[in-house]
């Protein structure tokens, strides 16, 4: 189960949306389905034996009872073939305006009499799911990103300088490298994680960055190395122009995405921050005044 945010554009969000949805409750849409005919798989299965080596033949009482019970396909009613019903589109299986994402998006002062606020910024300011695309204070969501950015830059550097030398965070091994040489050794997972977290002054940065809310899941010595040999000014622009786009866009029935989500939040063949900022970016920002944004959270 992964969840991720989509900028929905224009009106109908759940009419736009329905095109992209998994077959999971038996609701999506049949236009959009696809017959995946499976009936030779069962066929052949037919003919073996289970894992306690009774012959599925004797187990069952008929071919459909096998497949019924063993597979939980049907019949398509035309072909009479065994398979099932998905959509090759599919991107969702649930969905919810805002969800983890409610209040993302910054309303310009001048046309917040016009909005309801989900939440407030520390500031103040207006914050909605929904909105048109000229209400939309970029800029200021902008700054805020590039303000949180730069301290922690300066917040992680003071941490590795109390810890460590630059040279000596730079000569950490990836978590990747232990992994690896231990499979091709066959060791033990537990005796490669113990190597890994034996390096030089890992452990106190990590506790150091963890004291300072500064360790997320995703935290890593080879990304806070190459964080810190950025000039600060640049990585907090960076991370500014990055800091609202979504993991996709839904646009006049185009679905683009920065990658294909699939498990725990794991994204497969993932743009970088880079190549994604540049492609979409420009995109949502040029959109008419008028265009009505929603931020949708999309789980699969």
């Amino acid at each position: 189960m992964s969840h991720f945010n989509v900028f929905v554009t224009g009106e109908d969000i759940e009419e736009q949306l329905a095109p992209f949805q998994e077959n999971n409750m038996g609701d999506c849409p049949p236009e959009y389905l696809t017959f995946c005919d499976c009936h030779d798989e069962c066929v052949a299965r037919w003919e073996e034996v289970d894992q306690d080596g009774v012959p599925h033949k004797e187990r069952f009482r008929t071919f459909d009872h096998f497949v019924r019970e063993f597979f939980g396909y049907r019949r398509h009613r035309d072909t009479g073939h065994y398979g099932y019903f998905e959509n090759p589109d599919a991107k969702w299986d649930w969905y919810e305006i805002g969800g983890r994402w409610s209040g993302e998006l910054m309303i310009r002062q001048e046309a917040a009499p016009d909005y309801q606020a989900i939440r407030r910024s520390p500031e103040g300011r207006i914050l909605v799911d929904e909105a048109r695309r000229g209400d939309i204070d970029f800029g200021a969501m902008e700054r805020q990103a590039c303000d949180a950015a730069m301290s922690r830059w300066q917040q992680t550097r003071e941490i590795v300088q109390k810890t460590m030398s630059l040279d000596d965070l730079h000569a950490i091994r990836s978590w990747e490298d232990f992994r690896i040489e231990m499979q091709r050794k066959a060791g033990n997972i537990d005796e490669a994680r113990t190597r890994y977290w034996e390096q030089k002054g890992l452990s106190e940065l990590r506790q150091g960055l963890f004291d300072a809310q500064l360790w997320g899941w995703d935290t890593s010595p080879e990304g806070i190395a190459a964080m810190l040999s950025r000039k600060p000014e640049e990585y907090a622009a960076d991370r500014a122009r990055q800091s609202w786009l979504p993991f996709a866009l839904l646009h006049e029935g185009e679905w683009i995405e920065k990658g294909r989500m699939s498990w725990f939040g794991i994204a497969v063949d993932e743009l970088d921050n880079a190549t994604w900022a540049s492609r979409i970016r420009d995109l949502i920002l040029g959109l008419p005044g008028d265009t009505r944004i929603a931020v949708v959270d999309c789980h699969i």
